[in-house]
């Protein structure tokens, strides 16, 4: 393994899908943003029982950043995974809704250490979403709509956590 510096980024570029690009370039905020998601996924692995699911989804997220460094407008990769990724993440959150009462009014991020760190991850999905939306690519139609769910899986989970410990939600 060679060093962990390279010093290619340290005149502001970085080269990324074959090309030398500008770090303030949109699609480095998206990646960042993806990046940042899963070091706070990796903060919530340590309090949550969901270890498997929650690895299994920065897995996800290290494909993600590599479909979108990769991809070109005119390019359209295979998105079967996260077709069923997207389905397998709404299956989870209907079983936790099940068993969750229904709610009735907003509520505050917060409750037990797992939800709060759950709540950060579901706020960092949403800024990924919003940073790959300004991409604005249209192949990327399948991965903005697995984010989507993902920031909902969060919240749900939040939930669970809250709901498991018997700490209840504070309503807004």
């Amino acid at each position: 393994m060679g060093k962990t510096y390279t010093k290619n980024g340290d005149d502001g570029y970085s080269n990324i899908g074959g090309r030398r690009m500008q770090k303030n370039e949109k699609i480095f905020d998206a990646l960042g943003t993806i990046d940042e998601l899963s070091s706070f996924i990796a903060l919530a692995k340590i309090y949550c029982e969901e270890k498997e699911n929650l690895k299994e989804i920065q897995t996800n997220l290290f494909e993600i950043g590599g479909i979108i460094g990769a991809v070109e407008e005119n390019e359209k990769p295979s998105y079967e995974k996260f077709e069923k990724e997207t389905e397998k993440l709404e299956q989870e959150i209907d079983k936790l809704d099940e068993k969750l009462p229904t709610l009735k009014r907003f509520i505050y991020p917060g409750g037990s250490i797992q939800a709060a760190h759950l709540h950060v991850c579901r706020t960092v999905c949403r800024r990924a979403e919003r940073a790959v939306v300004k991409l604005q690519n249209p192949n990327l139609g399948p991965i903005i709509k697995y984010l989507n769910r993902l920031s909902s899986y969060f919240f749900a989970l939040a939930r669970w956590e809250n709901f498991r410990q018997k700490i209840p939600e504070e309503e807004w």
